[in-house]
């Protein structure tokens, strides 16, 4: 149990983490349904192993731990570890991204994140459990192309296996360690940077205004405000040959003359 707690605080990368966060993970979960650890505490197993765990106590969120320096050899079990490390399949894990600075290089972390959480559950997992882990998740945020996890695997198929039950359940199983060909990576880059473009939000949008395509004018062309008119009034100038439009309006909206109502009122 010691070692799954140091591994699910580990996948925070240095962060504060809950009791509950804890609890979620894969092996932890699994390994409290054991009947050694159903009356257990997870609290108090950390606080017992100091070494390995800095327990803190917060008062909005409760226990909260993460590792001390030179935790992974303070662990009861790190000479056991040590030799599984050495093991064929551990050397053969890719080394992962821990700080990945543009898209590919956080498609590839992703995709490492994928490979090293499948071979922790045996080299077999459902997408949904695969993206209950941390890791995965925060790697899959802001990566358009795994806004469905399944789709993103989808383009490994030389890493990942995907077989579907009698109720189309999907289950991956991992099938090679080695993710050194990328150039899938930078198909499915180019391809979402032409679909964004051809939508209307890439350069192409922006050439409907410098290439003939601008938006109209609100006013016809020649129609200025003569200095001394208030502001929201323009004068218009007619067309060759025909009257001008403001005079013909005055025409039908001027009396006769000016004191034309009072002359009225006045026979």
């Amino acid at each position: 149990m010691v070692r799954a707690l140091y591994e699910a605080v580990d996948s925070y990368d240095g962060e504060l983490v809950t009791i509950s966060q804890m609890g979620i993970d894969f092996k932890v979960a699994q390994l409290k349904k054991d009947p050694t650890f159903q009356n257990e505490k997870l609290g108090d197993i950390l606080k017992r192993y100091e070494e390995v765990f800095e327990v803190i106590v917060d008062s909005t969120r409760g226990m909260l731990a993460r590792l001390q320096p030179g935790a992974q050899v303070a662990l009861p079990d790190a000479e056991e570890a040590l030799a599984t490390a050495i093991s064929e399949a551990e050397l053969m894990l890719p080394e992962r991204i821990r700080s990945p600075m543009n898209v590919k290089d956080r498609m590839q972390a992703l995709r490492i994140e994928i490979v090293h959480a499948l071979h922790r559950r045996g080299g077999h997992a459902s997408p949904q459990d695969l993206g209950q882990e941390h890791r995965v998740q925060k790697y899959k945020a802001n990566i358009a192309q795994a806004k469905k996890l399944i789709d993103f695997i989808k383009l490994f198929p030389s890493n990942f296996e995907i077989t579907y039950d009698a109720q189309q359940q999907a289950s991956l199983t991992l099938i090679s360690f080695d993710v050194n060909d990328s150039s899938m990576i930078d198909m499915s880059i180019q391809r979402n940077n032409a679909s964004f473009s051809s939508s209307g939000y890439g350069p192409q949008r922006n050439n409907r205004f410098t290439q003939g395509g601008g938006r109209p004018a609100p006013f016809h062309t020649g129609t200025q405000r003569p200095m001394g008119l208030p502001a929201g009034q323009f004068a218009l100038h007619g067309m060759p040959g025909m009257p001008n439009p403001l005079a013909a309006l005055a025409g039908v909206l001027q009396p006769a003359s000016m004191s034309g109502f009072s002359d009225a009122l006045r026979r």
